[in-house]
């Protein structure tokens, strides 16, 4: 049996020496909206001062002229509209650029090393003879196999399990996917842990083992079953396996997830043993 105590000391003794480092993130997500407040205000300020001046130097300049008020006040909205007409795209990529560009070394060093001193040594210990990609994810071909993956929908993720022998047939990494959609937000189809389990054995030795898998884990999982072997996919409401930047990780929730490779391990070989 798993000790998610340890797990989750494990876990919050490596989140330590990360402390200082996530907090000069928040500081980073502070000066961003900050920045970005300040930058629009100034180019506000700037754009009306710059508008009117110009729409009353065109009435000063226009002043003596005869003709409709049609005729006399279209230069003058012509004079107030071009300041801005520069001003706004100019403010517009100074904003993008500080919520893109501002502090962003600082937070991809804090994912990267959330991911490698925290995470993969996490998942090591928890399953100690199995091999650990951190970068990798589940491939698209493993994820068709079971029709979580749309031909539209694009996959994300990270920290890739998998076994060493060929008798050792599983693989598990946190997941995300998104389906494309035109001039609108990306549609979210999946946030969470995704596992594959190849050869898994006669049908009502499976679901024994997958009811374990399961109970042990305190979770409901869904469940995708498909010629060869069968898939489990464990949703999240947040992204599994980063970190969440402006707020310190949870301890235990990085244990239950390293406790789900651990059990997804522990069944495929069972399953295995069973079917050899």
């Amino acid at each position: 049996m798993l000790d998610r105590v340890a797990l989750a000391q494990d876990a919050r003794s490596r989140l330590a020496p990360l402390e200082p480092l996530r907090r000069r993130v928040v500081r980073v997500y502070w000066m961003r909206g900050l920045l970005a407040i300040g930058t629009a205000c100034a180019a506000t300020g700037l754009g009306l001062l710059a508008a009117l001046a110009s729409a009353v130097w065109m009435i000063q300049a226009t002043g003596g002229a005869e003709g409709e008020i049609v005729v006399r006040l279209v230069p003058v909205l012509l004079a107030f509209l071009a300041p801005l007409a520069l001003i706004v795209p100019a403010a517009g990529f100074a904003l993008l650029t500080i919520l893109r560009r501002y502090g962003r070394a600082t937070v991809l060093e804090y994912d990267a090393r959330f991911l490698e001193d925290v995470m993969a040594p996490l998942l090591r210990g928890a399953v100690e003879d199995a091999r650990l990609e951190a970068s990798g994810r589940i491939g698209d071909q493993e994820l068709r196999k079971s029709g979580l993956l749309p031909p539209e929908a694009k996959a994300t993720g990270a920290l890739l399990l998998h076994g060493m022998t060929p008798g050792d047939a599983f693989t598990v990494s946190a997941l995300e996917l998104r389906r494309r959609r035109r001039f609108r937000r990306d549609e979210r189809l999946f946030r969470g842990l995704y596992a594959n389990i190849e050869q898994p054995g006669q049908a009502p030795l499976r679901d024994a083992a997958l009811s374990e898998l399961e109970r042990q884990l305190g979770a409901p999982l869904r469940v995708f079953s498909y010629a060869g072997g069968v898939a489990l996919a464990l949703p999240f409401a947040r992204a599994p396996l980063r970190p969440p930047r402006v707020r310190p990780s949870d301890p235990e929730e990085l244990a239950q997830q390293a406790v789900f490779y651990a059990l997804v391990a522990l069944t495929a070989r069972s399953l295995a043993a069973a079917s050899g």
